[in-house]
């Protein structure tokens, strides 16, 4: 693989705010850069480059990284392809790329599908399954042939024959997700489901247990997750899904392996489910490149109600038109194919409601309109919904209004009156918050400064490190996911910290990152820091005593008085008395 000396040369030669330049409008802020975000919809700028740092951040979505990672995301290309495009630009040659991470993968890919079509042979020789496959739920011979849908038998070991064959080594096979802790295929007493990734090759499966076995199991289950298989980036479907998808200029979303089967059934054949209801952001990200609108198919119980109120303002976020198909008195497409028939279940495509509709008729369930607590409680459900459409899509807010009055019975003027009075609030409430932010901010508290300190300062890293060490337990927990991380690691790299820690912390981190601090007299401010945590750590220590006091009598409380003393003394004698008696924090434990 490339070096990091080489990933590190081709960074250093290139200008971020150039690069992202070329795909976002930026305007100078201080020492930043700041535009709309790429990466999801915004009338806000909150995305943040840093030329100086080489980082890219947005507040909003928490897309982060460096000049390949944005790249790669903006491009939706593999990481190897940016830095062979940036190295081109920077006029770097690439030394040939060592193929053994190629060939690791090749094994694995390999190994996938040998087991896929060794999987796939089995399934003709279970009439029982067939039948349950053809006659019950309705899917073709030809389906079942498309999606090499296969049966893996009980106690099999085909993966570690087929292993040996192609020279992995045993311990791989867990790695690889293919067996289990008894060392039997993962999937065995399993209906096998393939799942490919973009470039049609099998990386995982997806399974089922037998229909009518008697067993505590989990009825579904996936591969876990791999090098090369992660379930919040791959979906399950046919290998040319999002070809037929880009060409249809639309896509159908469902629940299940047995929906997308029944869908393409019925010619359906751009519909995809992710690996769980839950659609993550590299999911929709990849939706969204292929197509603005999307079909939610999901199941008809409260979950699936649940999961498709959920995953709208996520779509909606990212620009994409919703549309639903709302089954009513069948559970799912697999439930309408498996009852009814293919003309059945198209009708029920072809019937997809706008998402707004959907939204009244799931919210108006407990609706009383006579009783005007309740069409206000009803308002109040569906207010989020319609202030994001009324920023964002004002011809749905139009439909929208309609809908709600039609239902009601009331006039157009007590809905639109109601929404504006609290998207006014709305707005009063985030300006109010967002000046306690600023303020917050500028207070700059010690433990943003020791990140600071420690970031660019190499020499004072390891009296950093000391201080954090030492007052571990009277960090935030920011400090103490910072200080972890570091300590983990072994090493420190910004676009590394980036990416390890959570969304909500990262975006701490790069805020500290564009965080201007006075340069000079750093030592003092060392020491202050460290002085903020002992006086920290002392009330901490004030506060155990007069919770253990409430319960203490005797010689004990007596004792702990005297303490409590002693630590007030230390809080009122100021500087002077810290460097005097210097009390260490385990000193002042109790």
């Amino acid at each position: 693989m490339l070096s990091k000396e080489i990933i590190e040369s081709i960074k250093s030669k290139l200008n971020i705010v150039d690069v992202i330049s070329e795909y976002v409008v930026l305007q100078r802020v201080g020492k930043n850069f700041r535009g709309l975000c790429p990466f999801h919809s915004e009338k806000t700028p909150s995305f943040y480059v840093s030329r100086e740092k080489g980082l890219y951040h947005c507040f909003g979505c928490g897309a982060s990284g460096d000049v390949i990672k944005f790249v790669q995301e903006i491009e939706g290309i593999t990481f190897i392809d940016a830095v062979k495009k940036l190295a081109d630009r920077a006029g770097i040659k690439l030394p040939e790329i060592s193929s053994s991470r190629n060939e690791y993968y090749a094994k694995y890919v390999k190994l996938y599908t040998k087991l896929a079509n060794i999987y796939h042979k089995n399934i003709f020789k279970q009439n029982e399954l067939l039948n349950y496959l053809m006659n019950i739920r309705k899917i073709e011979l030809s389906i079942i042939r498309k999606f090499k849908i296969g049966f893996c038998p009980p106690n099999s070991k085909s993966a570690y024959f087929e292993a040996k064959n192609l020279g992995v080594a045993n311990s791989e096979l867990r790695k690889f997700g293919l067996v289990n802790s008894k060392g039997v295929d993962f999937h065995n007493n399993r209906l096998v489901f393939p799942v490919y990734n973009d470039k049609g090759s099998v990386v995982a499966f997806g399974s089922r247990v037998i229909p009518n076995t008697i067993t505590d199991l989990p009825k579904y289950i996936n591969t876990p997750e791999t090098p090369f298989f992660s379930k919040s980036k791959e979906f399950f479907c046919s290998t040319n899904a999002f070809d037929i998808a880009k060409e249809a200029n639309f896509i159908i979303l469902v629940e299940g392996y047995f929906d997308v089967l029944s869908l393409n059934v019925c010619g359906f054949e751009n519909t995809v489910a992710p690996m769980g209801t839950s659609l993550s952001n590299d999911q929709i990200k990849k939706i969204s490149k292929i197509t603005k609108n999307v079909i939610l198919f999901f199941d008809s119980d409260d979950a699936g109600k649940k999961a498709t109120i959920n995953l709208i303002p996520k779509l909606e976020e990212n620009n994409l038109n919703i549309a639903i198909v709302n089954s009513r008195e069948f559970k799912d497409a697999s439930e309408i194919l498996q009852r009814k028939n293919q003309e059945h279940l198209k009708k029920y495509i072809e019937s997809a409601i706008g998402y707004e509709e959907f939204l009244v008729e799931e919210f108006s369930k407990s609706l009383n309109i006579n009783n005007p607590a309740s069409v206000e409680a009803f308002l109040e459900k569906i207010q989020p919904f319609a202030l994001r459409m009324l920023e964002k899509r004002p011809v749905r807010y139009e439909n929208l209004i309609k809908i709600i009055n039609s239902k009601l019975g009331i006039r157009e003027t007590i809905s639109r009156t109601f929404f504006a009075r609290n998207n006014e609030k709305t707005n009063q409430n985030s300006h109010v918050y967002a000046k306690k932010i600023v303020t917050k901010n500028e207070r700059k508290n010690e433990v943003d400064l020791l990140v600071k300190i420690f970031v660019e300062h190499k020499h004072l890293r390891k009296r950093v490190l000391e201080i954090m060490r030492n007052y571990k337990s009277d960090l935030d927990d920011f400090g103490v996911s910072f200080l972890e991380l570091i300590e983990k690691e072994k090493f420190f790299s910004e676009d590394l910290i980036i990416e390890k820690l959570s969304e909500k912390y990262s975006n701490r981190f790069f805020k500290i990152l564009i965080m201007d601090i006075e340069q000079t007299g750093l030592n003092k401010v060392l020491l202050d820091c460290e002085e903020k945590l002992r006086k920290k750590h002392i009330f901490n220590e004030i506060n155990k005593i007069d919770e253990k006091l409430k319960t203490t009598e005797g010689e004990e409380k007596k004792s702990l008085l005297e303490r409590r003393m002693v630590l007030l003394s230390y809080l009122k004698g100021g500087k002077n008395l810290w460097q005097k008696k210097n009390p260490s924090k385990r000193d002042l434990k109790i």
